[in-house]
């Protein structure tokens, strides 16, 4: 069978059917995510709403900022309590970041699955939208390693971050699909995007543009966000088609 090659405009078309031929079981899984995100966000307010409404307490007003201007020693002693009880409290601080950090990670991982099974076989329970420990952790990991690659490729005249950062961004979806591990994800990415660099970055500037009309309409993102996420399946799979490493059917492939 010859290889199918990789083209823009046709991912966008045929994301755009997948996400409206699905639209209201991707909807119920995009609204079970805010609602999951929106019960742990309260609950981590209220676990540390006395220190919150401490650090509100302990805020310099405006006034007092403004009268301490230029003297160094007062702008000190003014937010002294505030540093001082930041500090005593860092642990619960740095605990919650962590948590909120693995959730929402989680939740973006589990999305992304539940966009796989809806793109392959037209329909999804929210059983689908669970990933395995193994998974979640493996993303966490992967997720700083891509960071640092981008970070430093930014470091190096800017154009370097942005190419990896294309490159490197279907990390997501091997991890999930392939079951990859740190390194292999980010080498599977590296293989499938290999010779369309440019059409990624026209792929990506388009969905740029997308959210930045959206975001002009109020609500948009019950539809941009399912439409975003189909566009991207759309375009992995379509990568592995072109690649040869993925034929429709379930048939089992591996990289050349």
């Amino acid at each position: 069978m010859e290889n199918k090659q990789f083209l823009v405009f046709e991912t966008l078309q045929d994301g755009a059917s997948k996400t409206f031929n699905n639209y209201f079981t991707l909807i119920k899984g995009f609204l079970f995510s805010v609602l999951a995100a929106a019960v742990v966000v309260a609950g981590v307010i209220l676990v540390n709403w006395s220190l919150i409404v401490t650090v509100q307490d302990l805020f310099p007003s405006v006034q007092a900022i403004e009268s301490c201007s230029g003297n160094i020693e007062c702008q000190k002693a003014l937010i002294a309590p505030l540093t001082d009880l930041i500090v005593n409290n860092g642990l619960i601080i740095f605990m919650s970041l962590v948590f909120l950090y693995i959730f929402f990670a989680a939740i973006w991982l589990g999305y992304t699955k539940y966009g796989l099974k809806v793109y392959d076989d037209n329909t999804a329970t929210f059983q689908d939208m669970f990933p395995s420990l193994g998974q979640t952790v493996r993303f966490l990991v992967t997720c700083w390693v891509y960071i640092l690659i981008v970070c430093f490729g930014l470091c190096l005249l800017v154009f370097p971050g942005i190419y990896w950062a294309i490159r490197f961004s279907f990390f997501r979806c091997a991890i999930l699909d392939k079951n990859a591990g740190i390194f292999e994800s980010l080498k599977a990415s590296w293989y499938l995007t290999r010779g369309y660099g440019l059409k990624l970055w026209v792929l990506m500037i388009l969905i740029m543009i997308l959210y930045s009309v959206s975001g002009f309409i109020p609500f948009s993102s019950i539809i941009t966000m399912p439409l975003v996420l189909m566009i991207y399946v759309c375009a992995y799979r379509k990568l592995s088609l072109a690649h040869g490493v993925f034929k429709k059917g379930n048939e089992n492939s591996s990289h050349r």
